[in-house]
């Protein structure tokens, strides 16, 4: 390894010399041991990114001659570096620990150079990171450009040594109201979590990370209610919260930023923008929210990219694919402004057209590519939830046949991926204004009352299929009985409007829901014949996605009832039926399902059998719930066999999934039922 150069800035407080053997602070000449040298030289040489304490202890060793080191040497050597190196060691300024990472050195001279160049006071940085490093910690920017509210985020980072093992999240919108935060923190911290679960519930499952809310406008009390709620469920989270004007968050610290800039010199850089950068502007003003950078436009290229940039009033986060746009919180009225009304006219269209092009096709005689979308699909609908929403909006305004039919897939979708708790109650009140707009529609209002009766009792996730000790949910809350009293409203209007109209598939589909809602009411034996029922009538019309889930259905009664036999018949046909309906991740759950009934069974060529495909799948697909479940029961099985170095590498996998998921401290003590429960 090459020896790192000597820092030569005479004006940073901290200067290491050619080799990392005595330091300077302030003038003030510290002698290094040989073990804190080779640690300093370690860090210095990868240039501030985290290093793991295995290699960190491999270096001291290196350098120790020989000499056996205890298994702390690295902690101990920390310790005493901060001793020596920083003002105040209890609030480190140099040497970080990155939580499931390792430790990191930052050079103060390059952390405070990159906040100056974004227009930001290094030590306002390091007292909000100060105040946001408490558990819970939260913090509130008010006002500021795009690249000034980035800037100060990136300095607060910074300060603090580095992201947390579970990174930044950065969740953009226009949040008014607390439905809308409520949903946006839902679908960016638990996009792969069953939907059956609450807000409250998705954050105690996330890993340590920095959330950035982005942004809060107007100011509704309820904001403060939710989000201390949220911190208090979930301390392991780090909250920065952006706003327009000052919000009463409890906040532990903030700071009030620059304004956005002269309004007429951004409305004038607005209209000397390109026709194709006013045209992703205006569609961005439409949806209110962030849009795949590669949905914005077919012709949107990386010079256009950088006029958005330019207008201080988009953000664009994210890498390769995944790079996504929004508006500034606050940049609305001035964009709208400074775009002529054809512009405006264009981004409706656009967004519109953007549903369109993320629907799956789906009509009466097929509709489960909306109540049953597979994994993808799910996740285009969350991350793109607002565009979703202003479409069903508008199509309620309206009333054209057209956009209803787009409306009703859009809203289905809605309701098979997010669950009522996080849609407040937005679902069940445009669901009932699509229901008004559409009288002479009956295959639409068919379609909206099986979206509305899915809500109800959500499909049960198919890795908890099979669970030892799973019981059937009792009814105490009076809320769940509400629901799903509702529940058999829309079933009986569906039944009632495809028995009219001959839409035989929905009618199947009713049923199998009705099975749904009897079992969520603890009535098996019931639940099991309507299912059984349902199924037969699917396989009549030829329909192998209906059959997938009425056989689903069944699998989750036998276990409740605990009878793995049929449990393992029903999933065994549910398998190879949705593998042949193009719902490859479904599928694969399926299979891991299967894999821990055979291991219960002591059947280790069964269970390898479907285990391994199933891992396969999840790992080209970043199935990290499939991942973490999939790896932990094959590390039981290779351990049983007598391998016991895949078991290891196995169970490394599942872990290594997990800590990406959740709490690993929680995981660590709980049963495999909490663990799958918490990860999805």
């Amino acid at each position: 390894m090459n020896p790192p150069r000597p820092w030569t800035d005479r004006g940073a407080a901290l200067q290491v010399s050619r080799g990392a053997r005595f330091v300077v602070i302030d003038g003030r000449r510290v002698e290094l041991s040989p073990a804190e040298a080779a640690l300093m030289t370690c860090l210095l040489a990868h240039g501030g990114e985290p290093v793991s304490r295995a290699r960190l202890l491999f270096s001291m060793r290196a350098g120790s001659k020989g000499k056996p080191l205890p298994d702390r040497a690295v902690d101990f050597a920390i310790r005493r570096l901060r001793l020596k190196l920083e003002p105040d060691p209890s609030t480190p300024r140099y040497l970080f620990a990155v939580r499931g990472r390792g430790y990191r050195f930052v050079s103060p001279r390059d952390a405070d150079a990159r906040a100056r160049v974004a227009g930001i006071d290094p030590n306002t940085a390091r007292s909000l990171a100060v105040a946001l490093d408490r558990s819970g910690g939260l913090v509130q920017l008010v006002g500021g450009s795009a690249p000034m509210r980035g800037g100060m985020v990136r300095a607060i980072i910074d300060a603090l040594g580095g992201p947390p093992g579970g990174g930044v999240r950065w969740i953009s919108g226009w949040f008014s109201d607390p439905d809308a935060l409520t949903r946006a923190v839902a679908a960016a911290c638990g996009p792969d979590l069953p939907v059956d679960q609450t807000t409250s519930q998705v954050l105690q499952a996330c890993p340590s990370t920095i959330v950035v809310i982005d942004g809060l406008t107007g100011g509704n009390p309820s904001f403060a209610d939710h989000l201390d709620t949220w911190r208090s469920v979930a301390p392991q989270l780090s909250w920065i919260v952006t706003s327009t004007t000052p919000q009463h968050l409890n906040a532990d610290a903030g700071v009030e930023l620059l304004p956005l800039g002269d309004p007429e010199e951004l409305a004038a850089r607005i209209r000397t923008c390109s026709r194709d950068a006013r045209q992703a502007l205006a569609t961005l003003l439409a949806s209110r929210g962030p849009i795949d950078v590669d949905l914005l436009s077919d012709d949107l290229d990386e010079q256009t990219l950088d006029a958005l940039d330019r207008t201080s009033l988009v953000r664009i986060s994210g890498r390769g694919v995944a790079r996504r746009a929004s508006l500034v919180t606050g940049a609305e009225e001035l964009v709208a402004a400074a775009l002529s009304p054809t512009d405006r006219r264009h981004g409706v269209t656009r967004a519109h057209q953007l549903v369109t092009r993320l629907l799956p096709e789906a009509s009466p005689s097929q509709p489960w590519p909306v109540l049953l979308p597979e994994r993808d699909t799910q996740a285009r609908v969350m991350r793109h939830h607002p565009l979703f929403m202003r479409v069903v909006d508008g199509a309620i305004r309206t009333s054209q046949a057209a956009d209803l039919a787009v409306a009703a897939r859009a809203f289905a979708l809605l309701c098979s991926s997010f669950p009522q708790e996080r849609m407040g109650t937005w679902l069940q009140t445009r669901g009932q204004s699509l229901l008004q707009a559409s009288p002479d529609l009956p295959e639409l209002q068919a379609l909206l009352h099986m979206a509305l009766a899915g809500c109800a009792a959500p499909l049960v996730h198919p890795l908890l299929i099979g669970v030892p000790d799973r019981t059937p949910p009792k009814l105490d809350d009076e809320t769940i009985a509400t629901r799903l009293t509702a529940g058999d409203h829309h079933l009986a209007e569906a039944l009632r409007l495809a028995e009219t109209h001959q839409l035989d598939i929905i009618a199947a589909a009713a049923r199998t829901f009705s099975a749904r809602l009897h079992t969520a009411r603890g009535a098996l034996d019931t639940a099991r014949d309507i299912a059984h029922a349902a199924r037969i009538e699917h396989q009549a019309w030829g329909d192998s996605a209906g059959m997938a889930v009425a056989a689903l259905e069944m699998a989750h009664i036998a276990s409740l009832q605990g009878q793995p036999t049929e449990c393992t018949r029903w999933l065994a046909e549910a398998a190879p039926r949705l593998a042949t309906s193009r719902r490859p991740a479904w599928a694969a759950r399926v299979h891991v399902a299967l894999g821990r009934l055979k291991t219960m069974e002591g059947d280790d060529f069964g269970a390898r059998f479907h285990l391994d495909p199933a891992l396969v799948h999840g790992r080209a697909t970043n199935d990290l719930p499939l991942i973490a479940v999939a790896a932990r029961l094959l590390a039981e099985v290779e351990a049983r066999t007598g391998h016991a170095s895949e078991a290891v590498l196995r169970r490394r996998e599942s872990r290594r999934a997990e800590q990406q998921l959740a709490d690993a401290r929680l995981l660590a003590e709980g049963t495999e039922k909490r663990a799958i429960e918490q990860t999805g």
